[in-house]
Parts: structure tokens; sequence; C-alpha cells
């Protein structure tokens, strides 16, 4: 299946410069595509990621986890491990 990710920048006078870290480790779903991208989105603009997620079991599965990152805020965010965000002592 197909999946795509609308990130919107709402601000009217920021360009806004993240990272987009997808958590890839499910055990249920295989996904191809960039898991780390780097993307700067225009004031009032949108971005969209696009992946293919193929189930690997029959059943209902969650889709991976998507965290953005504002370079802005954390310049080492290329860097930065999905294993990690999702440690809620790292955070």
């Amino acid at each position: 299946m197909q999946v795509k990710y609308r990130i919107k920048n709402l601000c009217e006078d920021h360009i806004f410069e993240c990272v987009a870290l997808l958590d890839d480790s499910s055990k249920s779903i295989y996904t191809s595509g960039e898991t780390r991208t780097r993307v700067d989105i225009m004031p009032l603009d949108e971005a969209v990621l696009e992946y293919n997620m193929l189930p690997l079991f029959l059943g209902r599965h969650d889709l991976p986890k998507l965290h953005i990152v504002d370079r802005a805020s954390n310049p080492d965010a290329l860097s930065l491990q999905v294993k990690k965000l999702n440690d809620a002592t790292y955070l």
C-alpha cells in the first residue's frame, strides 16, 4: 500500500527546516523509501512524503510513527536515532 504524509507550514514568515524520521523498526510492516529525510518547507507551503509499505502478516497493524524534528531547535537532527526518540527518558 502507498502511504502519504503531508506536512504543512502554517507560518507566514518562517521557513520550517526539519528532519522527518520514520520508525522502520516494526516487525509487522516493511517500509520502502527514505526513512530519514531532510525537508525545507516554505511559508504556507506543504511537503508530501511518500512510502510504500508492505504488511508482513495478516491482521490489523498500526502504521509506523513519523517523527518531525526542527533543525533550528536541534542542529544534530540528522544524526538522531529513531530508537532514542521512542525512549521517554531520552526526550
